[in-house]
């Protein structure tokens, strides 16, 4: 053997072992030791930090079947007897259950509304809600368009009881893309900056759920009225809801 074979032979007995070529690993290195205080008491290891699931809110679980149905009722009441005593309990009902409702961004400048992709009537009951948050500061006028299938009827309350509207009075209607698009404005003296609304839809297939596309915008007042003219060029282009 020659003398370099002497001195690596050992390190390939180490290398290859004595069990038919498995390596065997390295020894572990020692633990290393709790920290402790001054007194000689182990410290307990820091908290993880949470992570961005577990601080993230969960997404509202939506309102029981029951009390859907329950609000169908009385949206299928106001619309077929023209019952306001219904729209004032129906109103009622909707501001205890707002929070169950998905909130959606609005948005504040002209042509560029916030445009929301969202599946109503997931229960399948005929019935459904969304909120939206009016912009803090000066008063704006409110614009939207929607497009959705089944539609009968919809109307818009506050979260606050303590708050009035009047609410719609009026609305346009445009086609894009083999779609039906619902326009509507709402003028700034009939909203208060930072609160609530809910806007309710009543359907016309209780058993079939409605893709819709939706557009919302607060602006300052001037840049929209209720023209149908006026409306479209405050939402700006419209998008296709098949895309």
């Amino acid at each position: 053997m020659t003398s370099l074979e002497r001195r690596i032979a050992p390190l390939l007995l180490v290398l290859v072992g004595c069990d038919g070529g498995r390596v065997e690993p390295p020894p572990l290195p020692p633990a290393a030791e709790a920290p402790r205080d001054a007194e000689g008491q182990e410290t307990p290891p820091a908290a993880a930090a949470p992570s961005a699931e577990e601080e993230a809110e969960p997404p509202a679980p939506g309102p029981a079947p029951e009390v859907l149905q329950e609000l169908r009722a009385l949206a299928q009441r106001l619309h077929d007897e023209e019952d306001l005593s219904a729209r004032a309990e129906l109103h009622a009902r909707l501001q205890t259950h707002a929070a169950l409702f998905p909130r959606l961004e609005v948005g504040t400048q002209q042509r560029r509304p916030a445009w929301h992709r969202i599946r109503f009537n997931q229960r399948l009951v005929g019935f459904d809600a969304f909120r939206f948050t009016t912009p803090p500061g000066e008063p704006r006028d409110f614009v939207w368009a929607l497009s959705v299938p089944y539609l009968r009827s919809w109307f818009i309350t506050p979260v606050k009881p303590s708050l009035t509207m009047r609410g719609f009075r009026r609305f346009s209607m445009t086609e894009h893309g083999g779609h039906r698009f619902v326009l509507q404005f709402l003028d700034a003296s009939d909203l208060t900056p930072g609160e609530d609304y809910v806007i309710w839809l009543l359907l016309k297939e209780p058993a079939s759920v409605s893709p819709a596309l939706l557009g919302l915008a607060c602006l300052p007042p001037g840049q929209a009225t209720q023209n149908a003219r006026d409306l479209l060029r405050a939402m700006g282009d419209l998008p296709d809801p098949g895309d």
